[in-house]
């Protein structure tokens, strides 16, 4: 997006971008191949909009500007195109829809023969899921779908209405932050905890969540608060006298909940997601070396080498296990004799994953270590060099652990200092943010920052700290790091369990 200056707004559609410049002209970049970006033409906008694969700009005028199709029908792009004295429009994903609210107060719906009616004093509308949302200057919060619309229950003297479209709640049951800066809808949470909590939540200026589980607010004073409702058999008190412990998601690169096991053989659990609790229960007390998820469901494997599996996958007949790494969605075992397995998400046997390289992957001999990211997959052999999926083979060869998440793969030498094997995150200055990084022993990679683990027991985190995954510098005592997602984790040597970030 180099060259967008003086942007006032920016909206994003499913695969291209659009910005609104000061000076009513327009700007796009992205997927085109509907013509959705071919908007350089447009002037005097003062409102933009993207859809799938369409953009929408509302002029000065109150005339709708329109590039590129919709598969709602090129009937409902000429109905559109065909409005007039239009103050704002509202564009809902997929078949959601889209509506445009006039200067009189009046709202039309695209594609609906007669107007709404009622909504005379709307100064704003917007989609939330298939739920057309009209806000008063009164704080009323008005709804329609297309087919009826009406007042929304118990949404009164409201300032702001959050996208609670994913949450399963009939569309009166909409949510968002009250006038007086309480949470309006809160009583209707189903979640006891989660309930609770936000009746509690005051001087808020705007709230949203992404599940039931999960909610975050906007307070006046501009400090963000969080609630994630735990559905595991375990507090964040009770992380103590670990022996192991990891984040774990239901996708290759979010964590949703962490798992640990004590010293004593108690397995616990933090998180959203209640059906990890099976795969634990399964696995009983035996000591659980590393897991991940695997076909919806959770594959540990145990410290004397096998795998236990709650999936349907049937691992058992496999054993001297030395490590499995997460590829993606796919699963790559390293067993004792150094050989390596590839297995996917689709089968329950061996199947093509990276068809032009399963088989050079699965000829490799005398491998230690393995790691991954989104379509590769690299080996440690004894002699301390490392091979890549693609063929590559790097010219170091004092490699003593290696680490990788998507593109970016590093190892850590024999005198502590990393070496750079596969691309690397860098600063806005281009500079390698492990530069500079000794005294190494472990190495751990989230979606997009990079953890290290010092001998004397120290962190040091770099790269994406939106959600504080890289506030690792207080942490000491430290004898094991791991990081996924927007999270980080380290084990002290006492036991405890230490966090950074969040799990979303």
């Amino acid at each position: 997006m180099q060259g967008w200056t003086n942007i006032v707004s920016v909206k994003a559609g499913n695969g291209h971008s659009l910005g609104l410049r000061s000076d009513g002209t327009v700007v796009a970049a992205g997927d085109n191949y509907y013509g959705q970006c071919d908007v350089t033409h447009w002037t005097d906008v003062l409102q933009i909009c993207a859809g799938e694969n369409e953009s929408y700009g509302v002029t000065k005028d109150g005339e709708v500007l329109i590039a590129g199709t919709t598969y709602k029908g090129e009937e409902i792009l000429r109905e559109i195109g065909s409005w007039s004295g239009i103050k704002s429009i509202a564009v809902g994903h997929g078949n959601y829809g889209i509506a445009g609210l006039t200067y009189d107060g009046t709202v039309l719906f695209a594609g609906m023969d007669e107007k709404i009616e009622g909504w005379d004093g709307v100064e704003e509308i917007f989609f939330r899921g298939p739920l057309l949302v009209g806000l008063e200057a009164d704080g009323t919060v008005r709804t329609a779908d297309g087919e009826a619309s009406g007042q929304a229950e118990n949404m009164e003297n409201i300032k702001q209405v959050g996208d609670f479209s994913r949450l399963d709640r009939s569309p009166a049951q909409i949510m968002g932050a009250a006038l007086d800066g309480s949470v309006a809808g809160a009583a209707e949470i189903e979640n006891a905890d989660a309930r609770k909590e936000l009746l509690s939540w005051s001087g808020m200026r705007a709230v949203d969540c992404i599940d039931e589980t999960f909610y975050i607010g906007l307070k006046d004073d501009d400090t963000i608060l969080e609630y994630y409702a735990n559905l595991g058999n375990a507090s964040p008190e009770d992380f103590q006298n670990l022996e192991w412990a990891q984040p774990v998601g239901l996708s290759y690169s979010s964590a949703m909940g962490i798992l640990a096991q004590t010293k004593d053989g108690r397995n616990l659990y933090f998180g959203n997601q209640p059906s990890l609790l099976n795969g634990m229960e399964k696995l009983g007390t035996q000591k659980i070396k590393s897991a991940f998820t695997f076909l919806n469901g959770l594959v540990f494997l145990t410290e004397d080498g096998t795998l236990v599996s709650d999936t349907g996958w049937e691992p058992e007949t496999m054993s001297g296990v030395e490590q499995i790494v997460q590829v993606q969605e796919n699963l790559a075992v390293l067993l004792e004799d150094g050989s390596v397995r590839l297995y996917e998400q689709v089968e329950a046997d061996v199947a093509d994953f990276l068809p032009e390289e399963k088989e050079y992957v699965e000829s490799w001999k005398d491998i230690v270590q393995i790691c991954g990211g989104t379509d590769w997959i690299c080996g440690l052999k004894k002699d301390g060099t490392v091979f890549f999926s693609n063929g590559t083979e790097t010219e170091e060869n004092d490699i003593q652990a290696v680490c990788g998440n998507d593109a970016d793969c590093l190892g850590i030498r024999s005198d502590g200092t990393i070496a750079v094997l596969q691309w690397a995150l860098r600063d806005e200055s281009g500079n390698r943010l492990v530069d500079g990084w000794t005294d190494m022993t472990q190495l751990a990679m989230g979606n997009g920052h990079t953890v290290g683990l010092r001998s004397d027991g120290t962190v040091v985190a770099a790269g994406n700290n939106h959600c504080g995954q890289c506030n690792v510098e207080e942490w000491k005592d430290v004898v094991y790091i791991d990081a996924k997602g927007q999270c980080t984790i380290g084990i002290t040597r006492d036991g405890r369990l230490l966090f950074a970030g969040s799990l979303y």
